[in-house]
């Protein structure tokens, strides 16, 4: 676990002092609302794309079997009371889903990342992203990789001053 870091003084955030661990059972109401957030988010920035709508509960259940199935965690910030307000999720040898590169068991994946709203632009995404590579490290990854909406623009730059490149711009066409 990371210790406590402080985050930016502001109106909002003044007395508000946030830490990283790995999400809990005990969690899944938090869970829920963060990743609610996240669908409607991602259906805002992507709504030209064909996906099937799902809830937070069949998206939550659906990341925890990518975990079980391939490995890796859930971690979240959590403010002074121990709430989630942010979670990445992270995943172990992700590259079959990219069929440019071979899948490479030292390679870790950064699958979702959300922060609420209100919490966003105070180095929360940073130490998740921290945690998740130091995570992947200890099991050995050589690389991690991660994928954004192109809509997104907060989060590739989140990503770049993370030391993420730019290597694959992904397209799609919905056939409906």
């Amino acid at each position: 676990m990371s210790p406590s870091v402080p985050a930016p003084s502001s109106q909002v955030a003044q007395s508000l002092a946030w830490s990283i661990r790995e999400a809990r059972r005990s969690d899944d109401s938090a869970l829920l609302e963060l990743v609610a957030g996240l669908l409607s988010y991602e259906d805002k920035l992507a709504s030209h794309a064909s996906r099937p709508k799902q809830s937070a509960r069949q998206r939550l259940n659906y990341l925890r079997a990518m975990l079980r199935s391939n490995g890796g965690g859930i971690w979240v910030a959590v403010d002074s009371g121990d709430q989630p307000v942010a979670l990445l999720l992270g995943l172990l040898n992700q590259h079959e889903l990219d069929p440019g590169r071979p899948a490479n068991p030292a390679t870790g994946m950064i699958s979702d990342l959300f922060i609420r709203e209100d919490l966003r632009r105070r180095g929360i995404a940073r130490a998740l992203i921290q945690e998740a590579e130091a995570f992947f490290t200890a099991q050995g990854c050589t690389a991690v990789t991660v994928a954004n909406l192109v809509s997104n623009p907060a989060a590739a730059q989140a990503y770049q001053a993370a030391g993420y490149e730019p290597i694959i711009e992904w397209r799609e066409k919905s056939l409906d």
